[in-house]
């Protein structure tokens, strides 16, 4: 009797368990349903704009101008959140949005925001935002200004670019020398030649030869190189027909290459015996020379042609997809139409040589960046990810840039973190 009493009990604990489990794998669906219908950013990094957006007016890295018909909205991207605007648009153009209250336009000669800020200047040409800096050009000379319009370089060089610390400035003479982000000069104008600075070191030229130096002018590799290419805090040194490893914690060493040439910042490419390799910023070889092409596509995917045949390497020398492709052409940067095999048995694969599907599955593809991807089929269009996933149906591309990208569909105006 006890034993039968047992097994009775052990059989209801069995079953409420049973009921507890099925209980709570109901309760686990109901709530991931709830968040797919109620909203659809739980499972796909799809946003919406809860606003007719009838025009688009700008967008930049943060924020969009839109207008519903009647009323203008300066909307936060990241925050997702909306600031009524009262723009007069009339001879006005948007140049620029810093901030939620500080919008900048072009009126003609004038540059205005809506903090109230003005500048007059004389014909002006053409107006270049670079983060929180505005460079103008005026009667073919440049000038540099803070999001406030005031002035941080006069408008009288020939030329002007942004690197990371400094500004490189081209004077009358064009001659070249650094400014700092306040408009002091910390390198005079002394150089024939120079390149942006890369975290404040430089490379500079004058009668004929190159070296480096920082933002005090002071010389990290000495101005007596025909030509050399820098990877911070090493370089690649040309004297003649002979190429020579330099780093300041070791001694020159000549190198057995007869050519070599930058890579995405951080890797070499290099030829010898007519053959191509990869090499990283120590001078070390990454790859032997055994590549008929190498084709740089500013990513850290590489296109090779080794035996007749095509292959991906990344940008550290490993072999991402074997040469068996006919060819590998690139959309963009990113994603590539890749042909195996027979004629017309073409794929689409993405940077890290996966296959995503066949190329005549769409008429037409449209790269975003390294994520995501736009297919067409006849009038209908898709945001692919980069393992191929579908993530939502396009009807109309509103606007882009490489940060975010805003289209609408039956669910009305959505958009994607391109960086996210």
């Amino acid at each position: 009797m006890l034993k039968k009493s047992a097994i009775i009990i052990r059989k209801r604990k069995k079953k409420k368990s049973k009921n507890y489990l099925l209980i709570f794998m109901n309760i686990i669906l109901l709530v991931t349903l709830l968040l797919f219908f109620w909203n659809r950013e739980f499972f796909s990094r799809v946003y919406f704009i809860k606003k007719n957006t009838e025009e688009i007016l700008y967008l930049n890295e943060e924020f969009l101008i839109f207008s519903d018909g009647e009323k203008k909205y300066n909307y936060n991207l990241k925050n997702m959140k909306y600031r009524e605007v009262d723009l007069n648009l009339k001879n006005r153009k948007i140049i620029n949005v810093f901030s939620d209250n500080n919008i900048l336009f072009q009126e003609g000669n004038l540059l205005i925001n809506t903090l109230g800020d003005i500048q007059k200047i004389e014909n002006l040409d053409r107006v270049i935002i670079v983060g929180d800096f505005i460079i103008i050009k005026s009667n073919k000379n440049y000038g540099v200004f803070d999001n406030r319009l005031n002035i941080i370089i006069p408008v009288e060089y020939k030329s002007i670019l942004k690197g990371d610390k400094y500004f490189l400035v081209k004077d009358i003479n064009n001659k070249i020398g650094y400014l700092d982000l306040k408009g002091k000069t910390v390198v005079p104008f002394e150089y024939d030649i120079g390149n942006i600075d890369k975290n404040g070191e430089m490379v500079v030229g004058k009668n004929n030869k190159v070296g480096v130096i920082n933002g005090e002018n002071k010389k990290i590799i000495d101005l007596e190189y025909e030509n050399l290419i820098y990877l911070s805090p090493n370089s690649i040194i040309k004297e003649g027909n002979n190429f020579y490893f330099y780093s300041p914690n070791a001694p020159k060493r000549k190198l057995n290459i007869s050519w070599a040439g930058l890579y995405n910042g951080e890797t070499l490419f290099y030829s010898r015996d007519s053959k191509f390799g990869l090499m990283d910023k120590n001078g070390n070889e990454l790859t032997k020379n055994i590549y008929e092409e190498l084709e740089q596509n500013n990513i850290g995917t590489i296109i090779t042609k080794k035996d007749g045949k095509y292959g991906l390497l990344n940008q550290q020398g490993k072999e991402v997809v074997q040469n068996i492709y006919n060819y590998i052409i690139p959309i963009k940067k990113y994603f590539f139409i890749a042909e195996l095999g027979e004629e017309n048995n073409a794929f689409i694969i993405n940077f890290l040589g996966k296959k995503l599907f066949f190329e005549d599955r769409y008429d037409s593809y449209y790269e975003l960046n390294k994520d995501f991807i736009v297919v067409s089929d006849k009038e209908k269009r898709k945001i692919i990810n980069r393992n191929g996933r579908f993530l939502d149906d396009v009807e109309e591309i509103l606007a882009h840039n490489e940060e975010w990208f805003i289209y609408k569909n039956k669910f009305g105006t959505s958009y994607i973190h391109l960086k996210s």
